[in-house]
């Protein structure tokens, strides 16, 4: 069933731009509308989120994913997928006039947790690679990160590269990266980075137009071909402060020793909250 066939576009009014019926609330818009309604019903949740049940969506939020033992891990993932895709469906239908398909809708948010538990649910660790672009004598800088699926830091590394382009900088952290995973022989990895046009060139197989990063970006590939599991993922930047807080470190030269056990309190303070999940910004 398709929701929506008007050419809507954005308004002063508070009622919903979907079924019109109803102030456009967080609540009513990923839960009470008729449409997210139809995608909660579909999905493999099968359930309707009572009125009496959400007062205000953050604290709905909270209790389901923090308080509650209701919901299995997968569970609690499918839901955070089905309220990002509701709302990635409403602002489609609103500035793009795409029309709403709530099994569609629900199929992408199945999709996206599935490809989320094909890495995380059987032991892939993440990986991110950062770079600093700030100019020294000594070059510029790369940071790496090795955590596993909790997120906890087992392992990083930072150091200075020559390098001709951010771009370059970029796809040499991202070498550096799997050239050390190879050596601890992880049994599956997932790699993320905050340069897009990196994650898409390395997954495409297409190149970058830049010759040098071509080279960089095809010994990446090589390399990949050592590993059972292994994916590229793009993520905000934001989501990776802390590995570009030792790329930093490494051009200024001010990495201290022993920084995995006993980090600095500003990168001690990043590290916490990507071992608590906090990490807004994830593309």
């Amino acid at each position: 069933m398709l929701f929506g066939g008007s050419n809507p576009c954005p308004s002063p009014s508070p009622l919903c731009p979907i079924c019109g019926s109803e102030p456009e609330t967080p609540e009513h818009l990923l839960f009470f509308c008729p449409w997210s309604a139809a995608v909660w019903l579909s999905s493999a949740l099968s359930c309707k989120v009572g009125r009496l049940d959400v007062r205000r969506v953050d604290l709905w939020l909270f209790e389901v994913l923090c308080e509650s033992d209701a919901l299995d891990d997968r569970a609690q993932s499918l839901v955070a997928f089905l309220c990002w895709f509701i709302w990635k469906g409403r602002c489609l239908f609103v500035f793009e006039n795409k029309p709403l398909d709530p099994i569609l809708t629900k199929r992408l948010a199945e999709k996206a947790c599935d490809e989320y538990f094909s890495t995380v649910s059987k032991g892939a660790k993440p990986c991110e690679p950062g770079s600093s672009c700030q100019t020294s004598q000594s070059g510029a800088g790369i940071g790496v990160l090795f955590r596993n699926h909790l997120g906890v830091v087992l392992d990083g590394c930072c150091l200075t590269v020559d390098a001709s382009s951010s771009l370059m900088v970029e796809a040499l952290a991202v070498r550096h990266a799997v050239l050390a995973l190879s050596d601890l022989k992880w049994d599956g990895v997932c790699i993320e980075s905050d340069c897009a046009a990196l994650v898409r060139a390395i997954s495409s197989g297409l190149p970058v137009g830049d010759w040098a990063c071509d080279t960089i970006v095809e010994d990446i590939r090589v390399l990949s071909r050592n590993f059972r599991r292994i994916s590229f993922s793009w993520v905000n930047r934001q989501c990776n402060l802390a590995a570009d807080w030792l790329a930093k470190a490494a051009v200024w030269r001010m990495c201290p020793s022993g920084w995995v056990s006993s980090p600095p309190s500003s990168l001690a303070s990043l590290l916490a909250l990507d071992a608590c999940g906090i990490r807004s910004g994830v593309g």
